[in-house]
């Protein structure tokens, strides 16, 4: 790391001699048109970038980054991320840096992310930068363009550099924006160029362990010896690292490979990435999330792109691709714009703190079979899709058994398939459920079921179906004696047998306000404890017959219930058809009875 930092610095040593500050964006310790002489600090702040001129060439830093112009044109990098490069010219001039334990010499541009105490990441994006420790005489690394390394602090020798894909890299930064053009700039999009005719041809492999695709600044180690714990523990993991791949088969905690963020700035972006396996095939593929400390800020896990599994990667029962974390700095994790896909009988599944799903498509599978489950688990807080497709031929959402607190999942104008069944929320822990703006939960052959544990339920405007099996909505907590309300708004619900079960010690447990009900065989609407059934508006209920039990029964004034078959209404207070309330009209004839009994829910 450091070694790398005095190369970077060396590079900037001749590329900032008699440094101007040309452009700021954001706060840092000098304004643009100032001159920094030798010896001179100079620093940016959180979300900011700066580019300094000087006569070789120039430098550009990133947030949250410290440098120092030492003796003889040159820079220190105490903490953050640079670009350096050396302005084209007949005879161009390299450029040094220096950093403690490392020499480096750059004769074109390289980007360079030091964070102390942890490692340094260097790219070449074009030209060559020279490398080498200063406490080992000859243990050096020339660097072409394309070309990442990664060096820890303590390191005692040089690894072997790894290809990024620089167009990638060039797509997705932000370090440059609004800095003024770079001199290099020709020179990156020809080495852009080069690397792409060499992909091409299939002369260049892009990642050469594990994953193949066109994923931006993808870095990919092997450990030293065999995969074990111990190896997977000396791996380089700092703020930078975004996740890593195990294999269950080959050892549960052995790392396979580190996935870069580009600069600590901005989203993860996979673009469009395949993970396969060469070899030995693995049941469970998962992902391990990491947050990334953005100097001093920590920027959660967010994925976006098209994320596939290759279908010779898995092997065995229970094949899953699995996202998860046991990072603590973690809590939410996002999915935006994604696409993410397994091959047939491959479950796919989401375990973080949080899950914030945004515009992205979800599928395990073929979306046919009880193995094809799509699972997104919230261990401790919240799980909110916004317009999304989610498809299995399993699909649960929902929170944690063990979690402390109450937890919420909320679904808004999206579209969740499940072929056999499909859950929402956890019995055991308080969980409140909001379907709502024209969402669609389906079931095509088994259940849905809303479970909430005690917390409240609302489905506004949208529609749910289990076509041949039954739909459950039960806000009933786990001890039997509480719970939470329901309210239906305006809903669309049908299937073999709907069930709806709110609870309240008073008041409106089951609110239905307006929307058609339909259930083939059979409808059951309750409210437990001491609470109310209420109907309002037009509400329609086809079914043979329809259950209405509540300790009050209750229609309000210009309300109107029609049941297409007949109805039996359980309550203690009938409100109803009484010239006060509103009106439930039957086509099979209505019977009126006590609370208790009633039939069971």
């Amino acid at each position: 790391m450091n070694r790398v930092l005095q190369l970077l610095l060396v590079v900037v040593t001749g590329a900032v001699q008699g440094a101007t500050v040309e452009r700021v964006v954001g706060k840092a310790s000098a304004r643009a048109g100032a001159h920094l002489a030798e010896g001179a600090s100079f620093s940016t702040g959180r979300q900011s970038r700066a580019k300094l001129a000087g006569d070789s060439g120039f430098l550009i830093t990133g947030s949250n980054t410290e440098v120092r112009l030492t003796k003889n044109g040159g820079v220190a990098l105490d903490r953050g991320l640079v670009l350096v490069g050396s302005d084209p010219a007949a005879r161009r001039r390299s450029i040094p840096v220096s950093m403690p334990n490392f020499r480096m010499r750059v004769t074109g541009t390289v980007l360079a992310l030091y964070l102390p105490g942890r490692w340094v990441k260097f790219i070449c994006r074009e030209g060559k930068v020279e490398i080498a420790l200063q406490s080992l005489l000859g243990e050096s690394v020339t660097l072409q363009a394309g070309d990442e390394l990664l060096v820890q602090p303590t390191a005692k020798a040089l690894p072997s550099p790894v290809q990024v894909d620089l167009g990638r890299l060039a797509d997705t930064s932000t370090l440059t924006n609004g800095l003024g053009p770079l001199s290099t700039q020709a020179l990156m999009d020809a080495a852009i160029a080069g690397q792409q005719v060499a992909m091409d041809s299939g002369s260049l492999r892009m990642t050469p362990f594990l994953m193949r695709g066109a994923s931006p600044e993808l870095a990919l180690i092997r450990p030293a010896a065999p995969a074990s714990t111990a190896a997977s523990a000396a791996l380089p993991r700092d703020e930078a690292t975004i996740f890593s791949v195990t294999n269950r088969e080959d050892n549960p905690e052995a790392v396979l490979a580190v996935r870069e963020h580009e600069d600590g700035i901005g989203q993860f972006d996979m673009g469009s990435t395949t993970f396969f396996r060469d070899g030995a095939t693995t049941q469970i593929y998962r992902v391990k999330l990491s947050a990334v400390d953005n100097g001093g800020t920590l920027v959660q896990p967010r994925i976006h792109g098209t994320l596939r599994a290759d279908a010779d990667l898995f092997g065995g029962t229970d094949r899953t691709l699995e996202f998860s974390t046991t990072d603590p700095s973690v809590t939410v994790v996002g999915l935006d714009t994604a696409d993410i896909l397994t091959p047939p009988d491959v479950a796919l599944k989401f375990i973080a703190p949080a899950l914030e799903v945004t515009d992205s498509t979800l599928k395990a599978g073929d979306a046919l079979d009880i193995s094809e489950l799509l699972h997104l688990h919230a261990t401790t807080g919240d799980v909110n899709i916004t317009d999304s497709t989610l498809r299995g031929g399993v699909v649960s959402i929902g929170g944690s058994s063990t979690a402390t607190t109450p937890q919420a999942v909320h679904i808004s104008t999206s579209e969740v398939t499940a072929n056999r069944r499909l859950s929402v929320g956890e019995v055991t822990v308080p969980t409140s459920i909001t379907i709502e703006q024209s969402s669609q939960l389906l079931s095509l052959i088994e259940h849905v079921s809303l479970v909430s544990g005690g917390g409240d339920v609302m489905v506004t405007a949208s529609t749910l179906r289990a076509d041949q099996g039954t739909l459950t909505i039960d806000a009933l907590a786990a001890d039997g004696v509480s719970g939470g309300k329901v309210a239906l708004i305006d809903a669309t619900m049908s299937a073999r047998v709907l069930r709806v079960r709110g609870w309240a010690g008073a008041g409106d447990a089951l609110l239905i306000r307006g929307g058609n009900y339909d259930a083939d065989v059979q409808m059951r609407l309750y409210a437990e404890g001491a609470g109310a059934v209420v109907f309002d508006g037009q509400v329609q209920l086809t079914t043979p017959h329809a259950v209405i039990a509540g300790d009050k029964v209750r229609v309000n004034a210009g309300g109107q219930v029609s049941v297409s078959g007949s109805a039996s209404v359980h309550s203690n207070q009938h409100a109803y058809n009484d010239g006060v309330h509103g009106t439930i009209t039957t086509g099979g004839g209505l019977t009126q009875h006590p609370y208790n009994p009633r039939p069971a829910f």
